[in-house]
């Protein structure tokens, strides 16, 4: 059965299901339209970006690559969470090539790569409470009714 189908920089650069995801190697994360023109997720997460202008309540996603998140170290410390932005206690820990790749407890679905020398130089640690942040120009926002029938 197809998942998706399209073109393929379309289907690899924004997925439509999170099967799609995992192949591109990128987060994808739904919601719906906020002002700003940003997208507002269940989880509380507030994301503007480049693509489609979505309309306030109008389904969408979001999606980013986990290498375009950068980190900074204790959370507790750091600005609260904005666009862009959020706050996270590390969960789990797996090896990929050249460091690490993060899960938090508060947003289990997301990834987030970072590299071996940065994660030794801030301490990365499951339990580490720290902050997270991708650019607006990392961020594909598309509107949920262009998705393939």
């Amino acid at each position: 059965r197809s998942v998706q189908h399209g073109p393929t920089a379309e289907v690899l650069g924004h997925p439509r299901s999170r099967f799609a995801a995992a192949i591109a190697g990128v987060n994808l994360i739904a919601g719906s339209g906020a002002t700003g023109n940003a997208l507002q997720a269940e989880s509380g997460l507030r994301l503007v970006g480049h693509g489609d202008a979505l309309a306030v309540g109008e389904a969408g996603s979001a999606v980013f690559a986990p290498s375009s998140v950068r980190i900074s170290a204790d959370a507790g410390t750091a600005p609260p969470p904005g666009e862009n932005s959020w706050h996270g206690t590390v969960a789990v820990m797996e090896a990929v090539a050249g460091g690490v790749r993060l899960f938090t407890a508060e947003h289990p679905q997301l990834a987030v790569d970072c590299p071996s020398g940065t994660a030794a130089a801030l301490g990365i640690r499951p339990g580490a409470a720290l902050a997270f942040r991708v650019d607006a120009a990392d961020v594909s926002l598309r509107r949920d009714g262009d998705a393939p029938a």
